[in-house]
């Protein structure tokens, strides 16, 4: 009986543990915050830190938000895909953000560079 039990504990706390594992990658490939992801859940950003510095197992209410938020960003994870990991799938849509930020800062960059340019042809 205790070994049942020892086993169960065992499995809760590694499903917690790639729980936490699952948001923090999602979290990295859409380019989010904690705050992001909190605000896009509707929960507190001190929930998202204790559940990914494994400090706090999330009640499954939070926990399914969590994932609604990230779905919703177009994240979605597959358990024990390989087996005790997860298969983390990201649909194209998911990266646009990243896409826009990078021409963003690439026309920043270019811009820069043609003041600059400009600036040596005026001199000479």
């Amino acid at each position: 009986m205790i070994q049942i039990v020892s086993e169960k504990y065992d499995m809760m706390q590694e499903n917690v543990f790639r729980f936490a594992i699952q948001i923090k990658a999602g979290r990295t490939v859409l380019g989010w915050s904690q705050t992001d992801l909190a605000k896009k859940a509707g929960i507190a950003r001190p929930t998202v830190a204790r559940i990914e510095s494994f400090s706090m197992q999330p009640k499954l209410e939070t926990a399914e938000k969590i994932k609604d938020a990230l779905r919703n960003a177009g994240i979605e994870f597959s358990d024990h895909q390989p087996e005790r990991g997860f298969t983390m799938i990201v649909k194209s849509g998911a990266l646009q953000t990243q896409r826009d930020e990078i021409s963003r800062q690439e026309i920043e960059v270019t811009k820069k560079v043609i003041e600059q340019f400009s600036g040596l042809i005026n001199k000479g």
